[in-house]
């Protein structure tokens, strides 16, 4: 009985402590706690335990809080897991399962922040430095940014949205930008800063860019550089290109060892794949799509589509084609007109204008040079060699050779200079001179045999005579058949057989009044004599020579036959070239074609002509030619002037009725 009176006591008062506030060491309870203790010589002490207890709560409330021995810390349940209470200064922010943290202090007063993710130490934070740690050197800033990388020793730095994205393997890679270097896999040593740059590389390495959407296309072309809006922005697989400035190369494919300065230098419209040029200026080499070639000022070379030219200045060579070619000059004139014109393949060079060195051409230690003026306004060129003048030429015209030594070896002037001269010649074992050696002649002399010949000053020549007696004086024999020599009204020369039946003169004749010289041929009782020229490799009988050309006593010439046609004054057996071939034609020059009265077909009857004949009309057809063993060009010429002719009417007459149709279309 006793019992169950304490039992109903008991719930009782269970009843109302659930039915009312608790206080313990109060008697009136906060009316916001269900539980007000007050003490001012204890307090509340919750469960104690290990952390390994703690972890062994069979479902634990949400809630539940307990101090954990282990960590010396109280810790709550959150319903998700267990979570260090902290309070004061709290040295690090832990996740639930401890391997993601931010710790002010792992050791005593190392004054260093730390974070770990996923149970890796990736940055901390001292003295001001960021030091990233366990990417392999790499750093990674920006959404996405090198997130496919395999943190080895890659040494990337990837800085933007996307930047190095796909990149796993590529290392020492420098990526700043969204998307820079987006799909990098395993390229390498690049350096990329700017919007969209170098974002399809794959394998492509040691390229350098800046600006917007450089080497846009590149994927595995190496050791570019690109600085500027779309440099090189169609590169794909071309290497070793240089573009700087906006557009610069920028249709550059697969193209190498290219140099591109300037806005649009190289731009390459159409041209994909050229190599080994050098373009420095704005628009240079614009459209061109040759190689090996060198254009220095704006627009210079602009549409050139050679090889190896070298163009410098503004416009330079723009419209220029061909290659091998050098222009110097500040517009777009053509080559005929540029100051400097050369071509490397013939070796040679043109200046139109002036060329004044103002210290003349010289070597380097300046003792061999060319000077134009030695002194002011002296007009004269001189020549020095080795510190010595050793030629000038004079306003005069005076042409002055100087030796280093007393005897001028050349000497073409007369001034206050006293001194003897000569031309020498030097062979092997054997010298000639030829000069004025004592002042008093002029001789031709070998150190073999002396003098051999002289001129004194009165015109006397001497041939091995030193001071000749006579007009021409002979130390010997002159060795000829027959030699006469006469005055202005006979014949200055014969030559004769021996037995004097045939010979062959040059005459001096007065025909008329006028005075000729005259080569004939005769031959005593033949009429038919002619005159023969002959020639060929050296002959013992001379009469053995091959016929040349001959002359035929009727007048008619023969070359490279000896019977000449029938009729015809001129006879060729070969071909023949001349600078300029007149004929004079006895027919009218078909200027009659423009008269009003001239019959000339319509075009129906032109076509229906031509296809019944197979030839123009009034032209002969090939049969004709060949039954008349050539054509007559002076013929020709005329009957062709005839048809150019009628073609231009022809023409002219198409063209009105073209500009009809137009008048009536618009």
């Amino acid at each position: 009985m006793k019992q169950i009176i304490l039992i109903l006591f008991l719930i009782t008062i269970v009843q109302n402590l659930f039915s009312q506030r608790v206080g313990i060491g109060t008697n009136s309870p906060d009316q916001s706690a269900m539980l007000d203790i007050n003490s001012v010589d204890g307090g509340l002490l919750i469960p104690r335990m290990s952390s390994t207890d703690r972890q062994n709560i069979i479902d634990p409330a949400k809630g539940l809080m307990v101090y954990d021995t282990t960590s010396r810390a109280f810790y709550y349940f959150t319903g998700n897991g267990w979570l260090e209470l902290l309070a004061g200064n709290v040295d690090k922010i832990v996740d639930a399962d401890g391997d993601t943290k931010i710790q002010v202090e792992e050791s005593a007063d190392e004054d260093m922040i730390r974070f770990d993710l996923d149970g890796t130490e990736y940055f901390t934070l001292k003295q001001g430095r960021i030091n990233v740690l366990n990417t392999g050197s790499s750093v990674f800033i920006g959404e996405a940014a090198g997130q496919s990388d395999d943190l080895t020793s890659n040494a990337n730095v990837f800085i933007g949205e996307e930047a190095g994205a796909m990149n796993t393997s590529g290392h020492r890679n420098v990526g700043v930008g969204y998307h820079a270097m987006g799909i990098n896999v395993g390229g390498n040593e690049n350096t990329v800063v700017g919007y969209n740059i170098l974002p399809a590389n794959t394998s492509g390495s040691a390229n350098v860019a800046m600006g917007f959407q450089n080497l846009l296309q590149n994927t595995t072309g190496g050791y570019n550089t690109a600085i500027g809006y779309g440099s090189l922005a169609g590169n794909s697989t071309g290497h070793s290109n240089t573009g700087l400035g906006a557009r610069a190369g920028i249709n550059n494919q697969t193209g190498t060892r290219n140099v591109l300065i300037g806005a649009s230098a190289g731009e390459g419209v159409g041209a994909h794949s050229k190599y080994s040029n050098v373009m420095v200026g704005a628009y240079s080499g614009y459209r061109t799509n040759g190689n090996d070639n060198t254009f220095v000022g704006t627009y210079a070379g602009y549409e050139n589509d050679g090889n190896k030219n070298v163009f410098i200045g503004y416009d330079a060579g723009a419209f220029e084609s061909g290659s091998n070619k050098l222009i110097i000059e500040n517009s777009d004139v053509d080559s005929s007109q540029a100051l400097i014109y050369g071509e490397f393949d013939n070796h040679w060079v043109r200046i139109n204008g002036r060329l004044t060195p103002a210290q003349g051409i010289s070597d380097a230690d300046g003792d061999t040079r060319i000077q134009v003026e030695e002194s002011p306004d002296e007009d004269q060129i001189r020549f020095d060699i080795k510190g010595h003048q050793a030629m000038w030429l004079g306003a005069n015209g005076n042409l002055n050779l100087r030796g280093l030594s007393t005897v001028t070896n050349l000497a073409l002037l007369k001034d206050s200079t006293s001194y003897s001269s000569n031309v020498i010649f030097q062979g092997s074992g054997t010298q000639y001179q030829l000069g004025t050696p004592n002042a008093d002649r002029f001789r031709i002399w070998l150190n073999t045999t002396g003098e051999v010949m002289s001129i004194l000053p009165n015109g006397n020549i001497g041939v091995r005579v030193a001071g000749p007696q006579a007009n021409f004086h002979v130390n010997g024999s002159i060795r000829s058949s027959t030699l006469l020599i006469a005055d202005t009204t006979r014949t200055a020369l014969i030559l004769k057989t021996d037995d004097n039946s045939a010979d062959m003169g040059l005459a001096y004749r007065n025909v008329g009044g006028n005075f000729n010289w005259n080569i004939y041929r005769s031959d005593a009782g033949n009429n038919a004599a002619h005159l023969v020229i002959a020639g060929g490799p050296q002959h013992t009988d001379v009469t053995d020579l091959p016929e040349r050309m001959r002359i035929l006593s009727d007048g008619r010439v023969a070359i490279g036959t000896e019977i000449p046609a029938s009729g015809y004054l001129l006879s060729v057996g070969g071909k023949m070239i001349a600078e300029e071939l007149k004929i004079r034609l006895q027919a009218n020059w078909p200027d009659y074609v423009f008269d009003k009265s001239y019959g000339r077909m319509s075009l129906q009857e032109l076509q229906e002509f031509i296809d019944n004949h197979h030839h123009l009309p009034n032209i002969p057809s090939a049969a004709e030619i060949a039954e008349n063993d050539g054509i007559e060009v002076g013929e020709m010429q005329r009957l062709m002037m005839e048809k150019i002719e009628e073609m231009t009417l022809y023409i002219l007459e198409l063209k009105n009725e073209i500009d009809e149709l137009k008048t009536k279309i618009n």
